[in-house]
C-alpha cells in the first residue's frame, strides 16, 4: 500500500482523508447530532464542503463550505426547530463559513435563517451562537439522514513568513480572520482578489514550491475548469479560488455522536473517510508541492463538488458546463487489499458508465452482507437499533427522460429506474431486498428471511434505513423504521443481514495493470447502537459494522 498510485481513492487506515461519510444524523424524538472537522496540518487553510443528506433519498437539504485554518476545529450542533419542524445548524465556532454570519443586526428569522448563519443568543460563556436552517421544501424528510464532508482544496495564507502567499486564505486564519471579506469573493457581490497563487511551506534545504505557477493563464491541463487568472491578475467568485487553492490534500478528521437530550445517552455516528478521492495525475498528496487542481470550481450552496467529482476522471469536466467527460487514458483508481493481495481497479467513463469516481469509491465499500450483534430483551433493558447506509444509491437512480448527470427528482417514494449494483430484477431499486439470518449467543440459529414490519416487503427502501429487532419498537425514533422480530426465547446474540438481489460494481479497465474486478453487493456503510437503561445503568455504545466481501477475481 505504501506504493499506492497517489491518484488512487483508498479507505484511509489512519482516519485522515479528504472524504468523509458520517453513517447518520437525527434530530427526531429530542435527538441531536454533534460533529467536528479537525484540520491536522500546520501549514494549510483547508476548505470543505458540508453537505447534509435526507435519509429518503439522499436529497440536499443543507450545504455550505467552511474554511479552517491551520490547527483548528469546526464544531457544531444539528437539532430541531419545534416549531417549524426544520433541523437546524447550531455553532459557537469562530472558523469561517460561506454563506457567513449575517451582519450584526440581522432579524433572527426563518427566511435569514436560510440565508447565512443567523446570531440567535449566547451560551453561558458568552460566545455567540449562529444558526443555519436546512431548506423549508425538504420538511419533514430532513429530519434524518448523513453528512457528507469533501475537502475542496488547500492554501497557504500569507503572513510575514510567506509574503507571497494567499491573502484570501489569510482571511480564515484567527490572527487576520475577516470571514465577511472571504465570503464577499463569491457571488452575488464578487468582490476581486489579486491573485498570488498559494505557497507551500519550505522544504528542508529551503525550497519552496507554490502549486499555481506564474504562467498558469488557462487550462493548462485537461483538468482545469473554468480558466484560472494568471499570478498578478485581478479575480472573483470561484475563479479566485480556484487560483489560489491546491489540490485537497489527506489532513482532514472528522467525528460525529448522537445525543438523546431527555437521557443524556450519547453515542457515536462513526464515519467511514476516504483518501486520494481528488488527487490528480500529476499529484503526489506531498504537502511541500500540491497540485495547482482542486475542487473550488462551485460556489457554496450548489450540490457539488459530490462523489461524481474525484479525479482523475471526474475532474476531467467540459469547459463549458464542468460536466464529467470520457478520458480513458485516465480512469478512476481504487485500491484495496482484499484477502492479503492488494487490488487496483480502473474505472473508466461510458455513456453505459457514466460515474466512475463514484464506482471508483463504491468499490471501497461495497458488500453483499453485514454483520453485527444486537440485543432484543423486553423492558429496558439492553436493546439495539441498526443504521444501513447505501451512500452512493443516489448517484445510480437515473429517470427514464433524464439527461442530467446529478439525479435528485422530487421526493421518496420515488420511481427511478436504477442501474449498476442498486438494479434489481424489475430494475426498480427503490426497495433492496434483504434476508436475516441470526444466532443467539450459544451458536443457536435461525436461518432465512425474517418478515419485516410493517409488512411492505422483505426489503430496505430508503437511502438510509434504520433497523430494530424488538416487536414494537423504533430504536432511532424514525420516521421510516423497519422492524425485523427477534423470536422469543432470543435475547441477544448477532446477526446477518444479507443483501438477496444484490448486483456488483465492475471495474473496466482491463489491461494488466490495473486489472479487471468485479466487487459483488451493494456500497454500505453503518453502524449498531445499544442503549442499556435498567434503572442502575443509563448508557449506550456502538459497534461499527462488519461486512463480508467478495473480489473477483
Amino acid at each position: 500500500m505504501a506504493l499506492a498510485p497517489a491518484n488512487a481513492v483508498e479507505l484511509a487506515g489512519n482516519g485522515l482523508g479528504d472524504v468523509a461519510e458520517t453513517s447518520y444524523y437525527t434530530v427526531r424524538n429530542g435527538q441531536q447530532t454533534n460533529i467536528s472537522l479537525v484540520n491536522t496540518s500546520a501549514d494549510y487553510v483547508v476548505a470543505v464542503k458540508v453537505r447534509f443528506r435526507q435519509a429518503a433519498d439522499s436529497k440536499d437539504v443543507l450545504d455550505f463550505n467552511v474554511f479552517l485554518s491551520p490547527n483548528d476545529v469546526w464544531t457544531a450542533t444539528v437539532g430541531l426547530n419545534t416549531g417549524t419542524g426544520l433541523p437546524w445548524v447550531q455553532t459557537t465556532d469562530l472558523s469561517c463559513t460561506t454563506p457567513t454570519v449575517m451582519p450584526k443586526g440581522t432579524a433572527n428569522t426563518a427566511a435569514n435563517r436560510q440565508l447565512g448563519f443567523v446570531v440567535v443568543g449566547t451560551n453561558g460563556a458568552g460566545a455567540q451562537i449562529k444558526q443555519v436552517d436546512f431548506v423549508t421544501a425538504s420538511n419533514p424528510l430532513s429530519t434524518e439522514g448523513y453528512i457528507e464532508i469533501i475537502e475542496m482544496g488547500v492554501a497557504v495564507p500569507k503572513s510575514d513568513i510567506y509574503p507571497d502567499a494567499s491573502l484570501l486564505a489569510s482571511w480564515a486564519v484567527s490572527t487576520s480572520r475577516n470571514c465577511a471579506n472571504l465570503a464577499s469573493v463569491y457571488p452575488p457581490t464578487l468582490r476581486p482578489i489579486l491573485v498570488t497563487g498559494s505557497q507551500a511551506r519550505q522544504a528542508p534545504p529551503g525550497i519552496t514550491a507554490t502549486c499555481n505557477t506564474d504562467t498558469n493563464t488557462g487550462p493548462t491541463s485537461l483538468y482545469q475548469w473554468p480558466l484560472i487568472p494568471s499570478r498578478g491578475a485581478a479575480a472573483s467568485g470561484t475563479t479566485a479560488f480556484q487560483a489560489e487553492f491546491c489540490e485537497p490534500l489527506n489532513v482532514l478528521k472528522v467525528a460525529s455522536n448522537i445525543v438523546r437530550t431527555n437521557t443524556g445517552i450519547v453515542f457515536d455516528a462513526p464515519v467511514t473517510t476516504f483518501a486520494n478521492f481528488f488527487s490528480p495525475a500529476a499529484g503526489s498528496e506531498n504537502q511541500l508541492a500540491p497540485n495547482a487542481n482542486d475542487l473550488m470550481g462551485w460556489t457554496p450552496q450548489q450540490v457539488r463538488p459530490n462523489l461524481l467529482d474525484g479525479s482523475p476522471a471526474g475532474a476531467l469536466r467540459s469547459p463549458t458546463t464542468g460536466l464529467p467527460a470520457a478520458d480513458p487514458a485516465n480512469p478512476a483508481l481504487s485500491i484495496q487489499v482484499f484477502n492479503g493481495v492488494s487490488r487496483t481497479a480502473g474505472f473508466t467513463y461510458s455513456s453505459a458508465s457514466p460515474i466512475p469516481t463514484v464506482d471508483a469509491v463504491g468499490s471501497l465499500i461495497t458488500a453483499f452482507e453485514v454483520d453485527n450483534e444486537w440485543w432484543a430483551n423486553n423492558g429496558a433493558l439492553p436493546s439495539t437499533g441498526w443504521v444501513v447506509n447505501f451512500p452512493t444509491k443516489h448517484h445510480y437512480g437515473v429517470q427514464p427522460s433524464a439527461t442530467t448527470e446529478d439525479p435528485f427528482f422530487g421526493v421518496y417514494p420515488r420511481s427511478y429506474t436504477y442501474y449498476g449494483p442498486f438494479a434489481d430484477g424489475t430494475n426498480q431499486g427503490s426497495c433492496q431486498p434483504v434476508g436475516l439470518t441470526y444466532w443467539d449467543r450459544e451458536e443457536k440459529e435461525v436461518v432465512g428471511i425474517v418478515e419485516p414490519s410493517p409488512p411492505s416487503g422483505r426489503c430496505l427502501p430508503l437511502e438510509v434505513s434504520t433497523i430494530s429487532f424488538r416487536t414494537g419498537t423504533n430504536y432511532f425514533s424514525s420516521q421510516n423504521p423497519n422492524t425485523f422480530a427477534i423470536q422469543l426465547g432470543f435475547s441477544s446474540g448477532w446477526a446477518a443481514l444479507g443483501f438477496t438481489s444484490a448486483g456488483s460494481i465492475a471495474s473496466s479497465v482491463t489491461t494488466s495493470t490495473p486489472i479487471s474486478y468485479t466487487f459483488a453487493g451493494l456500497p454500505t456503510i453503518g453502524f449498531s447502537a445499544t442503549t442499556i437503561a435498567n434503572g442502575t445503568v443509563n448508557a449506550s455504545y456502538n459497534t461499527p459494522h462488519a461486512y463480508q466481501r467478495f473480489i473477483a477475481p
